[in-house]
């Protein structure tokens, strides 16, 4: 069997483990006490690795999103902010803003971020102000209407991603 690569180690005792064919290969190359194996399909972390390894379909997403080949990408989820939210508006600013900021310290830095939007947030807010900034920002792919309209997943903008950073109980923890 191949090895699957420099994907750490995994130990578990189970009668039957349920995932996808990659994982289930992937369990059974390692130290795991697991007495059948049922393949149910590609799972959102198995898409999110096939993305990032896949050097072509990799490449042909960046040039999609016209985003050169050797920059780095950073994926940012955030949750939700405001009256509804999980943040504060004055924690939202904050964060919204140190994106902002990082991304505006390094031309090198593209920017794919799916928000759980504006909707509540006042239209004379400072976090109002900032998320416009930021969906505008010429490096910035607001990617969700590229998600709305089913042209791509969330996995996708993942899997491209160099660096994946996720706020406090977003989606991206069970993407």
């Amino acid at each position: 069997m191949k090895t699957p690569g420099n994907l750490g180690y995994s130990f578990m005792i189970f009668d039957m483990a349920a995932s996808s064919l990659m994982s289930n290969d992937y369990f059974k190359f390692n130290n795991n006490y697991i007495g059948s194996y049922f393949d149910c399909g590609i799972l959102y972390s198995d898409l999110v690795y096939k993305i990032n390894h896949d050097g072509g379909l990799k490449g042909q997403l960046k040039v999609k999103l016209n985003i050169p080949a050797d920059k780095i990408i950073i994926g940012f989820f955030d949750t939700g902010i405001g009256r509804m939210g999980m943040f504060t508006e004055e924690e939202g600013f904050r964060m919204l803003s140190d994106v902002l900021r990082l991304l505006e310290s390094n031309d090198n830095y593209y920017l794919l971020y799916k928000s759980r939007g504006d909707s509540n947030l006042s239209k004379n807010s400072k976090v109002k102000f900032i998320f416009d900034k930021l969906i505008n920002h010429k490096r910035v792919f607001y990617v969700n209407k590229f998600i709305v309209n089913n042209y791509y997943s969330t996995q996708h903008f993942m899997g491209i991603s160099d660096l994946v950073v996720g706020a406090f109980v977003s989606s991206v923890h069970m993407e």
